[in-house]
């Protein structure tokens, strides 16, 4: 709950009212009536309803249901929409009909394809890896390269290695792809003496030969135990 500032938009007039309360869990925005008092503002009642008046003019008007003054209405401008989509191609920086001609490509002024994708969501992907809880329990792997140029050090590749239950990422920078056994089992070490752990399961594209990741320890590698 916090303090916050509600602006009424009736009758091509707006009330500004300030120190209002926004209570998250409320579908509404409850008004204080010594707010509105502090505006020189009057309630009348009338049975179950009330008017709000300024200077003798209606500001706001509702019903009276359990003892409390509620005011349902919508704000014009949220209603209004029009089927022209040019303001939205505009936006996006497309080219108009009449470049279009100019480099005689026909075109439709109503659909555009780009304009419909860049407003559609894709939907998540479904997860498909197993939920751990515990360090080294699941580690993904992937090596990266050749990049080029390569850098100062004349790194071309790197490898990284990332556990699945904390999210740490470890990063190691290779001149060779090559380097990838020994650089994985000195972080393999790192690893495990750090969490006192073994490794159980490592997840990787087969860009790495998973032999000679493997060929010391028995490893369970994408659901293959090797």
């Amino acid at each position: 709950m916090r303090n916050s500032t509600v602006k009424i938009l009736r009758k091509n007039k707006t009330l500004t009212l300030e120190n209002c309360l926004c209570i998250p869990r409320l579908k509404c925005n409850p008004i204080s009536l010594l707010e509105l008092f502090k505006k020189e503002l009057t309630v009348k009642q009338e049975e179950d309803t009330f008017t709000l008046m300024s200077q003798g003019k209606e500001i706001l008007n509702g019903k009276i249901i359990n003892k409390l003054m509620i005011s349902s209405y919508t704000i014009p401008t949220t209603l209004l929409t029009g089927p022209n989509s040019i303001p939205w191609h505009e936006r996006l920086g497309h080219p108009s009909s009449v470049v279009l001609k100019l480099l005689g490509i026909q075109a439709d002024k109503k659909d555009c394809l780009i304009c419909e994708t860049s407003k559609s969501h894709k939907l998540p992907f479904k997860h498909h890896f197993e939920q751990v809880f515990y360090p080294l329990d699941w580690v993904h792997m992937d090596v990266v390269g050749p990049i080029t140029p390569p850098s100062v050090s004349g790194n071309r590749y790197f490898l990284t290695i990332v556990n699945k239950a904390s999210s740490f990422k470890i990063v190691r920078f290779l001149k060779k792809k090559s380097e990838v056994f020994d650089q994985f089992h000195a972080t393999k070490k790192e690893m495990e003496n750090l969490h006192n752990r073994t490794l159980k399961q490592l997840v990787t594209d087969r860009v790495v030969s998973l032999s000679i990741i493997a060929s010391r320890n028995s490893l369970t590698i994408a659901g293959t135990l090797i």
